[in-house]
């Protein structure tokens, strides 16, 4: 079955609006002194969001990971208080940079981009999902939200089964998600370098 254009194109459409602005950010002026209080608070939240997203991906990959087995819809844990927690953790460790940079403009193109990209997506996974496991997904929709955490919907096993393949896999990408806080640093500290080319003052 052929998939919809905008589907299959997602991922560059969401590149061709976020990396105009990314390079506006970065060759802009930063909003604040290199040693101002409000750099050292906005790049806390930053590392708070990238741990946050981090911490959701493991939580996620210790009940799913390795573990998608058609005949068991698993509905506990992460799963329990929203639909998507690896997509959400995805969602905050790209936010984490939007706070290391200080860039307001960065965030809205991030926030276009991730409602861009997740409403193509989200939808058309969860069409898959119905037809795998029919009303119990149905059901599963109507109690738990798809991509904003209902605490209260918290449920889980005390004993659960931990695929240790998918924890290394997850190891290994939280590795290459590292890049993300480390350039994002990078480039904050050099647009605060007098010689670096400051070619407009938005932020």
């Amino acid at each position: 079955m052929s998939r919809p254009f905008l589907y299959r194109s997602r991922a560059w459409l969401s590149l061709l609006i976020i990396a105009p602005t990314a390079v506006v950010t970065v060759f802009s002026s930063p909003a604040f002194d290199f040693n101002d209080l409000s750099t050292i608070f906005l790049a806390s939240i930053g590392w708070l969001f990238f741990c946050s997203g981090a911490f959701f991906r493991w939580w996620a990959t210790l009940y799913i990971g390795g573990r998608k087995d058609k005949s068991h819809l698993i509905c506990e844990g992460p799963y329990s208080v929203i639909r998507h927690p690896l997509y959400f953790g995805t969602v905050l460790i790209g936010f984490s940079t939007a706070f290391f940079l200080e860039s307001a403009i960065y965030t809205v193109a991030l926030a276009v981009t991730a409602v861009f990209y997740l409403g193509i997506t989200l939808p058309k996974e969860e069409q898959v999902l119905m037809r795998i496991y029919g009303d119990s997904y149905c059901d599963y929709m109507k109690q738990v939200p798809r991509f904003w955490p209902k605490w209260k919907n918290f449920q889980t096993a005390p004993i659960i089964e931990v695929n240790l393949q998918g924890l290394w896999s997850e190891f290994i990408r939280t590795l290459r998600w590292m890049w993300v806080p480390l350039l994002a640093h990078l480039v904050a500290h050099l647009r605060h370098e007098a010689w670096w080319p400051h070619w407009i003052s938005i932020w």
